[in-house]
């Protein structure tokens, strides 16, 4: 019974997590017409620089400590006095840290405005931008620690508390004061900001404040290894945003960011809850011998599904626009279909990469990860000059490409799995030919027709012809049976 209610818990959170992610990834897209009808498109690439400018600050100041926590607490510090000096330890550390780059920060605003708006923007947004980072870091910790207590409940209400905040300051500061970039900054300030001191609070009556930094050690462990790969996945998906305004100006930024928003849709509504679902799946297949076989068939599954919503993306890519986009942004419909493809591609890597997890070669497909983003700033370089924002997303397709065939090589050499290479091949042939033939369709009802003929002739021919349509359909339920019995 007690394994049980364990099993039952760790569903419970992973189910909890996956929802407030899903419901914050979903309404954030409710913003974006709000966006696009009173941003510029030179305000909306600029607000892309500044949000993934606080983003990647905010990884180098932390260096992945607050999320070692969990490692911290549960093998290295037991009692809740150790803890306490653990985090007051890691406190400790972090406010110099942050005071320091938030001064810098400060000192250079118009140094950084220039370079990253290119007399486009102002100063004043670098300067908003310094609070937005520091309300970002009084979040992260306090959230991080509800994670760690596995107080799941507690972290989505948080969650979705912190986006009603930056929703309503939007509404206020964009709509209402119409205050443009400046107004959305002060929102997200305000959001995380409020909702940090408050929560801030709380930790600090279990904090036992010290300077004692050896106390760090295992965090740092778990933390700085994992630093590289962070970066390294952030370079690769924005190091465009900074290159395109050099070249262009942030009008193409603008245009190329909205691409990008669109073709998260495929990360919202499929990769995200495929994750929450996958990473303790793959673990517990562990000690399964029949365990690569399922890899396999998950991994064709993931294909075929991931092929058809790149389909159903490009048919319906112009509505999109012009619903989110207010009809100003119709030029990112190339960008969109090779963005889209790099989603395409980094779903496959999820899955291929299990191996890799199981056999614990993670070191090495950080190094591959550490390449791809190398080759796209080489691609982003040589081809936006020429292609503007399309060529930045050709540039991340190759690089997704290029990481996912790395990995493909590091999994297969380490924890060999048979695909079923023909079968892939046939849905792929499939996939390029009704993406030809939906550009030769000048109706929206025969790209309707295209594709609902490609649905049942690609996936579900497929799964019909092979056996597999019932084996998908009832493997779920027999599985958590057979999990229950062996219980």
């Amino acid at each position: 019974m007690e394994k049980n209610h364990r099993l039952s818990f760790l569903f419970n959170n992973s189910v909890i997590y996956a929802f407030s992610n899903l419901l914050q990834r979903g309404l954030a897209f409710m913003l974006l017409p709000l966006y696009t009808r009173y941003f510029s498109k030179s305000e909306f690439g600029a607000m892309e620089q500044v949000y993934q400018m606080v983003m990647v600050l905010s990884i180098i100041t932390s260096m992945g400590m607050p999320q070692g926590l969990v490692r911290g607490f549960y093998l290295d510090a037991k009692s809740e006095t150790d803890q306490g000096k653990m985090l007051g330890a890691l406190v400790a550390f972090l406010l110099p840290v942050t005071a320091c780059i938030a001064l810098i920060l400060w000192i250079f605003s118009d140094f950084l405005s220039h370079a990253l708006f290119r007399q486009e923007g102002y100063s004043i947004w670098i300067k908003l931008s310094v609070g937005f980072y520091i309300a970002i870091l009084l979040q992260q910790l306090p959230m991080q620690l509800l994670k760690t207590r596995q107080q799941a409940d507690r972290y989505a209400v948080w969650s979705i508390a912190t986006f009603l905040l930056i929703a309503t300051g939007n509404l206020y500061f964009i709509m209402y004061l119409n205050w443009g970039l400046q107004g959305m900054i002060i929102a997200n300030i305000l959001g995380f900001g409020l909702t940090g001191i408050y929560m801030s609070s709380g930790m600090l009556r279990q904090m036992k404040w010290n300077t004692d930094f050896s106390r760090l050690a295992p965090l740092m462990a778990f933390g700085l290894p994992m630093l590289p790969a962070l970066l390294a996945r952030k370079i690769l998906e924005v190091s465009d945003r900074y290159i395109i305004p050099y070249y262009h100006g942030l009008d193409e930024l603008g245009v190329y960011v909205m691409g990008a928003r669109i073709s998260n849709i495929m990360d919202v509504v499929l990769l995200v809850p495929f994750l929450y679902a996958w990473q303790p799946f793959l673990y517990s297949q562990s000690d399964n011998p029949e365990a690569p076989k399922i890899f396999a068939r998950v991994t064709h599954y993931m294909f075929m599904v991931l092929c058809s919503l790149f389909l159903l993306i490009n048919i319906s890519q112009g509505w999109i626009l012009s619903v989110l986009g207010n009809g100003r942004y119709s030029e990112a419909e190339g960008v969109i279909t090779w963005l889209v493809l790099s989603v395409l591609f980094n779903g496959l890597q999820y899955c291929i990469s299990a191996g890799i997890h199981l056999r614990k070669k993670l070191k090495w497909e950080v190094m591959i990860m550490v390449a791809a983003a190398i080759l796209n700033i080489v691609l982003n370089v040589m081809l936006i000059p020429t292609y503007k924002g399309t060529g930045a997303a050709m540039a991340t397709a190759a690089a997704y490409l290029f990481y996912l065939l790395g990995t493909f090589v590091l999994a297969q050499k380490n924890y060999p799995v048979a695909y079923n290479k023909m079968r892939f091949v046939n849905v792929a042939v499939q996939t390029a030919l009704a993406f030809v033939l939906l550009g030769m369709a000048e109706t929206f009802a025969l790209k309707s027709v295209v594709f609902i003929g490609y649905v049942i002739a690609c996936p579900l021919l497929d799964l019909l012809l092979n056996g597999e349509f019932r084996v998908l359909l009832g493997y779920y339920p027999s599985y958590f049976k057979k999990a229950t019995a062996k219980g």
